[in-house]
């Protein structure tokens, strides 16, 4: 009568939205009372009650809701006290399989955690506006050769130019770096600004949060000694002092005058020689107004400034760059200093976050890899706990419980799981949160300002949730027989072959995604030491350098001290260590004659102090360097690099030769007329990644220019001579501090921690995921051995060996896992090509980095596979037919 009943078109649209049994139970009782009353008056009966049923089922779930809990009607449950009663029961089931739960519930949490920190950090970085008025209205401003190869730094003259652009800026603003020591008390503390132009902030968007910035005035060559302290100075050095503004400050002996304090943000202070506008906090300790003369102003030589404009309010960045081009072609006429020069326009916002972006993304969707590896591993638990609860399923559905009411059961469960790990995982995010602060070797604007993010936590959770919850319905659907008991064998049959596809499909799943998480750490790591195997240029990495901010006559005579120090081999004065570049400048080289349409010959201007390049360690290999004769003589003499050499000398040796530096001239060091004398080994100024620049090393003694670096050289590794060196210091000049003290050695490493870290953080996710992927690889087997009991104890019983029956089942076991890896390599090698831009010497296809990541994940399942595999076939076959 059931499905009789429940087939009825009438009763079935009636009853549409009831569980099945319960519709049927309906009907049924319906009938039988309905019997009982003869056929008119039964009839009647019948469909009255039927239709009251939804009616009163209704009434009671709004009798429920407004005054509190009601019994149900009927068998499917339901009411928020149901819903209690079931979650107390999840938390009952998940507590009495105490392995099951805390193993699914870490591997949540830490998956989970991990994610939400680096989503977090990308949306605080990539995403999130900068703190500027209309930051997307705010671009850079840069030179370039106009075969569009590369850019360079601002000359004054240029920005003028741009200055004078009618309707396309209404604010433009120049900047470059400056260093000063400030004397606190009997201290000195060494700062790190900028010498900006007197619309810098408005250029910006931004007000000081205390008096005011720079008036036009304030660019005048003698103009007032007034300064604007950024926002970390005045809280550390002057606590938070709201009259600072009209007091004075003492920078490098003059007074200063605050006229304001900028807020808390992202400034731009400097523009290195490659390009680059470093955002760190240290390089926005103060703002100073940028002056020049008339000369200087002029200028189109020297490329020392950056640049930012603000578009004016009906300029689209499409107009403004339509109006640079205009302006370069003009320029490419009249001035021949500009002839191959144009202007390079770029958002300000990818000044700040380019140079992470890549890195950021690369770690991001490997960590999502991780969690996508890590929540198939809690499915897998939950599939193979659904399997062992198969019984159980059977017999509460056998008992009259609905197949609703069952599914909603496990369905809490994994909700319960996901609760909890994701409770968990709030405070593990924000550890790893604070790991990374820490732990980051390189400048990630705006990391100190990142918190834990409520909508990346709450993603991740959802999307850990639905995949568990899916893993722990779906092969419940299989195990809850739908009729009655004549059909639970074949669908026993049928429940035991969908699981152990879904099983299958898991172990796939994870070995597919091991393997892309592998591919990338593997690719970083050749890449990492493809970098330091490169060689530099230069042998003394223990030679010492730092910054003494003082005149060059002090900076000499603290040298000649120095070199007194017991245990200093070597010491020398330059403009910049051999990791630093930040003077290019262009020559002329006497008897060339270069077309119009020819660059001017340029390079990296190094001015060197006696001894230098025994100091450093860099080696000559044709001529000679100037020696201390040389040096106080009348004549300038120059060495140059291999790089100079081939470019412009090529076939024929450079020494005798003789190169003009126009820069000399114009600051009065002479005709600027310097004779090589030598050619020294190439350095990679900016590390290994770099290309190698042409260098002019000209001596200080005839090139007087503010050079600050002293580089001691000890004479045995790991000596610490900076104790011995402040002395010096202090005894040459009162007051006087060592600034930025460290080997050779250690700034290599910092122009190697990029891919270091990108490293770390990409094989410490490939090994979790690889762990991940074992553990799946070691349930899968185990359960197959566990099924497979029988048919082993039977097959041993009949003669069969055992190596091979292990050999065998070890075989099916990873037919999924070499599946998985396959798919897996083929993913990757359509993802890697996304790494071409962060790798060194290794292709995105690097054969080697395939083949190990792929051997390591075989090599984890099958190392997973062994334990369930022995057991198996040391089944006692006397006792598998004894079950029997």
């Amino acid at each position: 009568m059931s499905r009789r009943g429940v087939s009825d078109p009438i009763a079935r649209l009636l009853l549409l939205g009831f569980d099945r049994e319960e519709a049927d139970d309906v009907v049924r009782d319906l009938r039988d009372l309905a019997a009982k009353r003869g056929r008119v008056r039964g009839s009647m009966y019948f469909w009255t009650e039927l239709v009251k049923y939804p009616v009163m089922r209704a009434w009671d779930r709004l009798r429920y809701d407004s005054r509190g809990p009601r019994e149900p009607r009927g068998r499917g449950g339901g009411g928020v006290d149901t819903l209690v009663k079931d979650v107390r029961y999840a938390v009952r089931s998940l507590s009495r399989n105490a392995g099951f739960s805390i193993m699914a519930i870490v591997i949540l949490a830490i998956s989970i955690g991990s994610t939400t920190a680096m989503v977090s950090i990308v949306h605080g970085v990539l995403l999130e506006p900068l703190p500027l008025d209309e930051p997307d209205r705010v671009v850079s401003l840069w030179l370039g050769p106009v075969d569009g190869s590369g850019r360079s730094r601002m000359t004054p003259g240029n920005f003028r130019d741009l200055q004078s652009l009618d309707g396309t800026f209404s604010h433009a603003a120049a900047f470059r770096g400056e260093t000063a020591s400030m004397l606190l008390g009997d201290e000195s503390v060494f700062l790190r600004g900028g010498a900006v132009t007197h619309d810098y902030f408005g250029t910006l968007g931004v007000e000081p949060m205390l008096g005011g910035g720079f008036r036009e005035g304030d660019e005048e060559v003698g103009g007032p000694a007034v300064i604007v302290l950024s926002h970390h100075v005045w809280s550390q050095y002057f606590a938070a002092d709201p009259g600072i503004v009209g007091t004075t400050i003492v920078l490098d002996g003059r007074s200063f005058l605050v006229v304001g304090v900028a807020p808390g943000g992202v400034y731009p202070t400097q523009a290195t020689v490659s390009a680059e506008i470093p955002f760190t906090a240290t390089n926005q300790d103060f703002f100073v107004p940028l002056r020049f003369g008339p000369e200087g102003w002029a200028n189109r030589r020297s490329h020392v400034l950056g640049a930012i404009g603000r578009l004016a309010p009906d300029a689209s960045p499409d107009a403004a760059a339509a109006a640079l081009d205009a302006l370069a072609a003009r320029l490419r006429e009249s001035e021949p200093l500009n002839r191959t020069e144009t202007f390079v326009m770029r958002p300000f916002t990818e000044e700040v976050v380019g140079d992470v972006r890549s890195a950021l993304v690369t770690l991001l969707g490997s960590v999502l890899l991780v969690l996508l590896i890590a929540v198939a591993n809690v499915g897998a638990l939950f599939v193979l706990r659904s399997d062992d609860r198969s019984g159980e399923m059977y017999v509460r559905t056998a008992l009259g419980a609905p197949r609703r009411r069952v599914l909603r059961q496990l369905g809490l469960e994994s909700l319960v799981v996901t609760g909890l790990a994701a409770a968990a995982a709030v405070p593990l995010a924000q550890g790893a949160l604070s790991l990374v602060r820490r732990l980051v070797p390189y400048q990630v604007p705006r990391l100190s300002e990142v918190a834990v993010a409520g909508a990346p936590l709450a993603a991740t959770v959802a999307i850990a949730l639905v995949v568990t919850a899916l893993f722990a319905v779906a092969p419940a659907l299989l195990s809850i027989p739908l009729g009655g008991p004549g059909t639970s064998a074949a669908r026993g049959h049928t429940r035991g072959v969908a699981q152990r596809r879904l099983q299958v499909s898991v172990v796939a799943l994870q070995a597919g995604l091991g393997v892309v998480v592998l591919v990338g750490a593997a690719l970083f790591t050749r890449s990492y030491f493809a970098l330091r195997a490169v060689d530099n240029g230069f042998s003394a990495q223990d030679t010492w350098t730092m910054s003494i901010p003082t005149s060059l006559e002090t900076l000499e005579r603290i040298v000649e001290g120095v070199r007194d120090i017991p245990g200093v081999s070597a010491a020398a004065i330059a403009y910049d260590h051999p990791l630093a570049r930040s003077w290019g400048d262009s020559f002329l080289i006497e008897g060339v004659q270069l077309s119009d349409s020819e660059p001017a010959p340029s390079g990296s201007l190094r001015p060197f102090g006696e001894d230098y390049f025994r100091t450093v360690g860099i080696d000559v290999v044709d001529g000679r360097v100037p020696d201390r004769v040389d040096l106080a003589g009348p004549v300038a003499y120059a060495v140059i690099n291999e790089t100079l050499r081939d470019r412009w000398f090529a076939g024929r040796s450079p020494v005798g030769e003789r190169i003009i530096l126009p820069t000399a001239q114009r600051m009065g060091q002479g005709d600027g007329v310097f004779e090589i004398v030598g050619v020294v080994q190439d350095v990679r100024f900016l590390g290994p990644d770099q290309p190698v620049d042409p260098a002019l090393y000209v001596p200080l003694s005839h090139f007087r220019a503010g050079a600050s670096t002293l580089l001691v050289r000890p004479d045995a590794v790991g000596t610490d001579m900076i104790p011995q060196v402040r002395d010096v210091v202090r005894s040459a000049e009162a007051g006087l501090a060592v600034q930025r003290a460290r080997r050779l050695s250690d700034v290599l490493n910092d122009l190697l921690a990029r891919p270091r870290f990108n490293m770390t953080l990409l094989l410490s996710f490939g090994l979790m995921g690889l762990v991940l992927c074992g553990l799946g690889v070691y349930g899968l087997v185990g359960r197959v051995i566990v099924a497979r009991y029988r048919e082993i104890g039977i097959r041993m019983a009949l003669g069969a060996d055992r190596p091979g029956l292990a050999l065998a089942v070890a075989r099916s076991a990873l037919r999924p896992l070499l599946a998985g890896t396959l798919v897996g390599l083929g993913v990757a090698l359509a993802l890697a090509r996304w790494l071409r831009v962060a790798l060194f010497e290794v292709a995105p296809t690097d054969p080697v980095s395939l083949a190990v990541s792929a051997a390591f994940v075989l090599t984890a399942g099958a190392l997973a596979a062994v334990v369930p595999t022995v057991r198996g076939v040391c089944v006692s076959p006397a006792s598998t037919l004894r079950s029997e």
